[in-house]
């Protein structure tokens, strides 16, 4: 059974132990202070670690973004180069295209009009080279090819034609150089058959009279015969009748009226 001490209380220690019972309520409330900053500081910790791994974890994402959006970026770019290339490419292709065409259009354009004008040109007398500058012209593929031969073939015409034309120039000469001795021979010739036959147009009244009368007439022939030659080179050579044939055929031309009155014939008219 427990005593009970009924003894003097002790009143003594009152206001000690209220001052310590004070410190220990501080005390307590320093520590949960402290627990409780501890406790914010550590929350503040944790928190800001999450929210350093949030700002990472975002970091990293915008990072595959841009990485994706800068790939996107270059296919795209790369897409838009090809393509360009593509066209200008193509551009290139059409416009060559466009120069041949346009280069085969007047070519057959030359070609036409080269052979309209000398298709149908005899070219034998040119020669195999001239030929051959006809057959390139005609299958000739470009304006170049149709030049070059008309060019080869212009050239082989023009000189074949100057080399006749020296040629023709000097048949000419020879020609008047011919006639130009021919006149005089031809007089000379008229002048000694005459003296052959002992007729002198100066002097016909002693020729007529030596001459039978069976015989005038034969006599009177061949006087025409010497004009009909003299007359037909003057015919057949203008202007070339020199100076001592005019005087012979002057000469002839008289005796045949003299001789044809003597014999009583129509007067002649030359």
């Amino acid at each position: 059974m427990q005593q009970i001490n009924f003894g003097h209380m002790d009143f003594s220690r009152i206001p000690q132990q209220e001052d310590e019972a004070r410190r220990r309520q501080y005390q307590a409330l320093s520590d949960l202070a402290s627990g409780l900053g501890q406790g914010v500081a550590k929350g503040a910790e944790m928190w800001s670690n999450a929210y350093q791994q949030q700002l990472a974890e975002d970091w990293k994402n915008k990072q595959w973004e841009n990485q994706i959006q800068n790939q996107m970026y270059e296919r795209q770019y790369q897409l838009n180069r090809d393509a360009i290339a593509d066209q200008r490419y193509a551009d290139e292709i059409a416009r060559r295209e466009a120069l041949e065409k346009s280069s085969r259009d007047a070519a057959e354009q030359l070609r036409q009009e080269f052979l309209g004008k000398m298709g149908s040109t005899d070219l034998s007398k040119y020669g195999p080279g001239a030929q051959f500058a006809m057959s390139r012209i005609q299958n000739a593929r470009d304006w170049n090819d149709i030049v070059a031969g008309g060019e080869s073939l212009a050239n082989i015409i023009q000189y074949k034609d100057a080399l006749d034309a020296q040629q023709n120039e000097k048949a000419a000469a020879s020609a008047a150089e011919a006639v130009q001795m021919a006149g005089p021979r031809l007089s000379r010739q008229i002048g000694s058959s005459m003296a052959a036959s002992g007729l002198d147009p100066d002097d016909l009244d002693a020729v007529y009279r030596a001459t039978p009368r069976e015989q005038r007439q034969s006599v009177l022939d061949e006087l025409k015969s010497y004009r009909d030659q003299l007359v037909q080179f003057q015919e057949e050579h203008p202007g070339m009748l020199t100076e001592e044939m005019q005087k012979q055929l002057y000469s002839i031309n008289r005796a045949i009226r003299l001789w044809g009155r003597r014999m009583g014939s129509r007067p002649v008219q030359f």
